[in-house]
């Protein structure tokens, strides 16, 4: 049965501990607002440090305040035995009682969010004291000794009395650092406007934040069905379902007059959309014939507005995906599980639902994904936002014509991409990985707290296809996994960043790969790294603690997984905030269901059901899985 850890393992429980002091807190504060009507506010703006615990909201005035460290350090994590003596929390009695540890200064608690709760000065006065009942979840507590040396760990409330030794634990000194371009940063992000960079000074600070508008937000905006309309002669149309297969190809673009709701726009490029999403072999034969399958009734497409104009441009866009939704009976699984993930600050492609009609006819209800491509990273990067994009270049030994291969920009021999970085990364890196020595060498190219918000993400709506399903060719014995992206920025340490694609494979009730074929989750190894565990067609998979960068993740960043989890669980990760969402999708996207030829009600109907009551399902079973189990071992 898995159970809910009483205490998790000691140590600096959040990454961002080891670059900023906790010792002594600042306020803040600003509004952000409209650069192109400085009096309008904006409501919702993710305003967090960095990519850490410490984040907030715009609220209604777009105002924000955010507790921070009032000193930017670096860290430089040290063996001490300075501190000494035992600490004891009790809580049921709500006390700390530090009058075993002579060296204790102070002690403070600090939510998930990053918020302090209380801090108490020992250095006079009586060696027990009160505090107030804080919270129901782990909280975060640091004590400064005399020193000004450093232990953080984490407290669980669930536990009445909590006893701990603290010359067993290892802290943390303080070590002042030059201000660099690494310095933290406070960031903004919202779905309608381009991404705003500030540094963060020691000083108290308030903010005046004017966020530039993104034109695709009309493109994307989730409250409105807009219309697509396409023209296409009858012979391109043959032509494009003859090579239907070939749909990699970009010569297999026919042209197509563009209707936008009732503006024209002009001549595109438009093909059949191949993907793990809808399998066009499944599909259609070698000549072009298409099966009369269900979900074969609507195929998915993707559009190329530039193909007969250079100039050409639909709100900024050179492409957009048309996904069908054909094997989702609730038309949802993308368009919640891609908010999500951009909700907890993963980079990740804008959605919103069109109505497609082809030579006048409806061709049904789709989700508009948006284009990985260089319009997307200057959008999330706009400093830093013309490095290279790999598409499924997982992090393993490649030869060179491997890495350039998977380019996704940067991809002409005339822009002659520099692929150095990623080639250490893969050949250098990569093979010396271990537990040990992981936080230290994996700063060198990613960003931690960014790389376990996003397997937080992954791991929470059971995302059957992505980077944790390692599939298996008995035959050859090729193993991979697939639909990811990675984006090499070009700033000075080209850090290299995870970007999720293609999630259909979601949100369902048990975990497709882990839960219904028994493949052991991330963070629990195999006694043999060689099994292979029989999945769905047919298929092998393997278990995914086995890679390198994954398993070495999981050991050595635990309790930092976890604490990512809490965070998400009680903001955008919540069974009503979900359910939330499905009802509001329900209420738009009804009347469009009801004439779409491909969709039965009834079906539809079922599928959102099933959806909104997995919600609850999910929200608990993630509760479970992050408290249940122990980082790289079997689950308790």
């Amino acid at each position: 049965m898995r159970i809910r850890s009483m205490i998790v393992a000691v140590s600096v429980a959040v990454s961002f501990f080891c670059s900023i002091s906790l010792a002594d807190f600042i306020m803040l504060s600003g509004t952000v607002v409209d650069s192109s009507d400085v009096v309008k506010p904006v409501k919702g703006v993710l305003v967090s440090i960095g990519h850490t615990l410490y984040r907030t909201t715009t609220d209604s005035l777009g105002q924000f305040s955010i507790e921070v460290p009032s000193t930017v350090k670096t860290m430089e994590t040290r063996s001490l035995r300075r501190l000494t003596g035992q600490v004891t929390f009790n809580s049921r009695l709500n006390t700390i009682d530090v009058s075993r540890a002579p060296n204790v200064k102070t002690v403070s608690l600090f939510d998930l969010k990053g918020s302090r709760l209380f801090c108490t000065d020992f250095t006079k006065g009586s060696r027990i004291r009160s505090f107030p009942r804080y919270t129901s979840s782990i909280s975060i507590v640091t004590i400064t000794s005399n020193d000004n040396s450093q232990y953080s760990f984490r407290l669980s409330p669930f536990q009445a009395h909590s006893t701990f030794s603290l010359s067993n634990i290892t802290g943390t000194l303080g070590k002042q650092a030059v201000q660099s371009a690494e310095a933290v940063k406070l960031l903004f992000h919202h779905d309608d406007f381009f991404p705003v960079e500030r540094p963060v000074t020691s000083q108290a600070e308030t903010f005046s934040i004017a966020m530039k508008p993104d034109p695709r937000h009309f493109v994307f905006d989730q409250t409105k069905i807009h219309e697509y309309h396409f023209t296409i002669a009858q012979s391109d149309s043959v032509y494009m379902e003859k090579n239907a297969l070939k749909a990699d190809d970009e010569k297999v673009f026919v042209p197509a007059d563009f209707t936008f709701n009732d503006s024209v726009i002009g001549k595109v490029g438009i093909r059949f959309k191949g993907s793990q999403y809808y399998l066009l072999k499944q599909c259609f034969d070698s000549t072009g014939r298409l099966t009369d399958s269900a979900e074969c009734l609507k195929i998915s497409l993707k559009v190329k507005f530039n193909k007969y104009d250079d100039n050409l441009r639909f709100y900024s866009l050179k492409r957009l995906n048309m996904h069908g939704m054909s094997d989702d009976p609730s038309k949802m699984r993308e368009m919640i599980s891609y908010r999500i993930f951009r909700d907890m600050g993963v980079y990740a492609s804008k959605t919103a639902y069109i109505k497609v009609y082809i030579n006048g006819a409806f061709w049904g209800i789709h989700l508009a994904v948006e284009e990985l491509d260089g319009r997307f990273t200057k959008s999330r990067w706009p400093e830093e936002g013309d490095g290279n994009l790999y598409k499924e270049l997982w992090p393993s030994y490649h030869t060179e014509v491997e890495v350039r291969k998977k380019l996704a920009t940067n991809n002409n021999p005339e822009d002659s991409a520099d692929i150095k970085n990623m080639w250490n990364f893969c050949r250098r890196y990569i093979p010396q990985l271990t537990a040990a020595n992981f936080k230290e060498t994996t700063r060198q190219y990613m960003n931690i707290d960014y790389w376990l918000r996003y397997i937080t993400v992954d791991r929470a709506i059971h995302n059957a296809d992505g980077i944790m399903t390692w599939y298996y060719d008995t035959a050859s014995g090729w193993s991979g996994n697939h639909n990811f992206y990675i984006y090499e920025d070009d700033g000075p340490q080209k850090k290299l960043w995870f970007i999720p694609w293609d999630l259909p494979g979601t949100l369902t009730k048990t975990d497709m790969i882990i839960d219904d074929y028994g493949v052991p989750e991330w963070n629990v190894k195999p006694s043999n790294c060689d099994s292979a565990y029989k999945i769905w067609s047919g298929d092998f998979a393997l278990a995914p603690n086995c890679d390198p960068l994954l398993g070495a993740t999981a050991e050595a960043m635990w309790p930092e997984f976890v604490a990512t989890g809490e965070q998400l669980l009680s903001t955008c990760f919540t069974a009503d905030r979900l359910q939330a969402m499905v009802d509001t999708y329900k209420e738009l996207i009804s009347p469009v269901i009801e004439k779409d030829p491909t969709v039965t009600s009834e079906v539809w109907e079922k599928g959102v059901e099933y959806l909104r009551e997995a919600m609850p399902i999910l929200n608990k079973g993630y509760d479970d899985y992050i408290h249940g189990k122990s980082g790289s071992g079997e689950a308790k």
